[in-house]
């Protein structure tokens, strides 16, 4: 066995560390200033002393008296076991990532789950004392070098992004929409011009930046008015030199219907626009409803065709797709659906967002039986896609990439109400569209001051109280730095209140685990492959450059 160049390979044993810094030097040489409060360089490392030479007879002594803390990282270790070669260990506290063999991962894990000893562990794998010792020494060696992640905090007076909610009305009546047809359970109506500009006279008279504006309802091509003065209020702030730069601007439409108007504000403020689609004509008029009763995908379709001859293929930049249990009873699977959008519309990036409701309601999707594959199959299929020039990109697939690239992991399932803002056609303000009611109201744009109100501070530090390291599914597992999970989509507002919210729904958790696995056994299939993981790299530092992960 030979331990070269940082890896070690013989029949039986392979070993390899992933290095991904130089994403993490991407993102930092270009959003340092709005979205790194701490260099990694100045976290704190940990000190994990060689343990071969001390030999595995005196390492099992060491554990039984109660002295672990000099193999504290073996607990931390996740193992990953694939189909085939490599397989892929994860450590969260620093956020590395190792490619191994099966007989390597199998070694650790008789230990981490099992409560085998090294000695024992080394006799069922069939390894020599001196291998064992070089994988410990190894995996040490490496830990040793690498920061301990630090946690991603909201930067004081940076909104990262506000969700205008310029239209309570919507033209369709989807079957598992969760804003009651566009109304939230609130009266239909629209954003004013004169609210708008109100909005974001305000925003900017307390946030240094904004990083993204979505436009969102409802259904916000109804009130191109409203846009249109959020835009050109915008573009007058940056010519003043209020705004630095100006904000990722973009709109989420179901597409049934795209005005000249719309059409036009979209050329000129170079939006970016997301439709709303959940597949092929047969499942999209199944779940999504006009109200006159007629078919919606050939108006979808038609928008899009418009959209992409107005913008020269540039938009749509996404499709957001709702993946329900109906979609499983047609046999589409996630990955079948990427391949869908790319060939039908020639549009490589689709979100893709399980609908968790209840277990007894029809279109709930579960996590059981080929459904884990069906998640796993679709993220590798976009991991995979990085490895060539014809790129797929689904951020809700990749997400758990996020952390490892800023070297901050995320304390908090959400940070809605600290990052993140939505404003009501009212001028009312929430921490998110899915938290509309009266307790999580933080204040209004009527207000003089709003952001510095004791009710906009009392209802942040009830959103705070929601984080990771309060909930006890959440502290011990293995991606907890990894993962974001919507609080409006699972939770009751009585939980997050009260500060009473105990677990995230099993489905919600298994689909982050899921993706997050076969993303980790992805990237150590291609590291194998020099071209391919050029390829992969390059993919990626486009996409930092392009924003796509910009808001995640």
């Amino acid at each position: 066995m030979s331990c070269a160049e940082g890896y070690m390979t013989d029949s039986e044993v392979f070993l390899e560390y992933i290095d991904l810094s130089v994403w993490a030097k991407a993102w930092k040489m270009l959003f340092l200033a709005a979205f790194l409060g701490t260099s990694a360089d100045l976290l704190p490392r940990r000190t994990i002393p060689a343990m071969s030479h001390i030999g595995l007879a005196r390492m099992d002594a060491l554990l039984a008296l109660g002295h672990d803390s000099r193999l504290a990282w073996l607990k931390e270790l996740h193992c990953i076991l694939g189909a085939g070669e490599p397989n892929a260990l994860f450590h969260q506290p620093t956020q590395t990532l190792f490619a191994a063999s099966r007989q390597v991962v199998l070694l650790l894990q008789d230990m981490i789950e099992s409560g085998a000893t090294l000695a024992q562990a080394t006799a069922h794998a069939g390894f020599s004392d001196a291998v064992s010792g070089a994988i410990i020494d190894r995996i040490a060696g490496v830990l040793e070098s690498r920061p301990l992640v630090g946690q991603a905090q909201p930067t004081p007076r940076v909104l990262k992004k506000l969700v205008l909610n310029v239209s309570h009305d919507c033209n369709m009546r989807c079957l598992y929409c969760f804003a009651q047809g566009g109304t939230y359970r609130l009266e239909r109506s629209l954003m004013s011009p004169k609210m708008t500009r109100q909005v974001i006279r305000s925003m900017l008279g307390y946030y240094n930046e904004i990083g993204e504006l979505m436009f969102f309802g409802g259904e916000p091509t109804l009130n191109p008015p409203a846009i249109h003065s959020a835009c050109e209020q915008l573009q007058k702030a940056y010519e003043k030199g209020i705004l630095s730069a100006l904000p990722f601007c973009g709109l989420v439409t179901n597409g049934l219907e795209m005005s000249s108007t719309m059409l036009s504000l979209i050329e000129r403020y170079h939006l970016s626009v997301t439709v709303s689609l959940d597949g092929p004509a047969s499942l999209t008029d199944g779940l999504r409803k006009a109200l006159d009763g007629r078919s919606v995908m050939q108006r979808i379709t038609a928008t899009i065709h418009a959209l992409q001859s107005l913008t020269d293929g540039r938009e749509p930049s996404a499709v957001e797709m709702v993946y329900t249990d109906a979609h499983r009873q047609a046999g589409s699977s996630m990955s079948d659906l990427l391949d869908y959008f790319k060939q039908e519309f020639g549009i490589r990036h689709v979100y893709i967002s399980p609908v968790i409701l209840v277990p007894e309601q029809t279109l709930h999707w579960t996590s059981q039986g080929q459904e884990r594959a069906n998640v796993q199959t679709a993220a590798a299929k976009v991991i995979e896609s990085w490895g060539s020039s014809d790129r797929l990109q689904s951020k809700s697939l990749t997400r758990c990439l996020h952390p490892l690239i800023t070297g901050q992991s995320l304390p908090y399932l959400c940070t809605a109400g600290l990052d993140h803002l939505a404003v009501i056609p009212d001028g009312s303000i929430y921490p998110c569209y899915l938290l509309m009611d009266n307790e999580f109201k933080m204040g209004s744009i009527s207000e003089a001051h709003p952001f510095e109100e004791e009710r906009f501070q009392l209802v942040q530090k009830r959103m705070m109280a929601n984080a990771k390291v309060n909930l006890s599914q959440c502290r011990d597992c293995w991606m907890n730095g990894l993962c974001r999970v919507c609080l409006g989509a699972v939770f009751s507002p009585g939980e997050i209140m009260s500060i009473q919210a105990s677990h995230v729904p099993t489905d919600l958790c298994e689909f982050n685990r899921a993706t997050a696995e076969s993303v980790f056994l992805t990237l150590c299939r291609l590291h194998t492959d020099p071209q391919a993981w050029e390829s992969l790299v390059s993919n990626v530092i486009a996409m930092l450059q392009s924003n796509v992960y910009r808001n995640m």
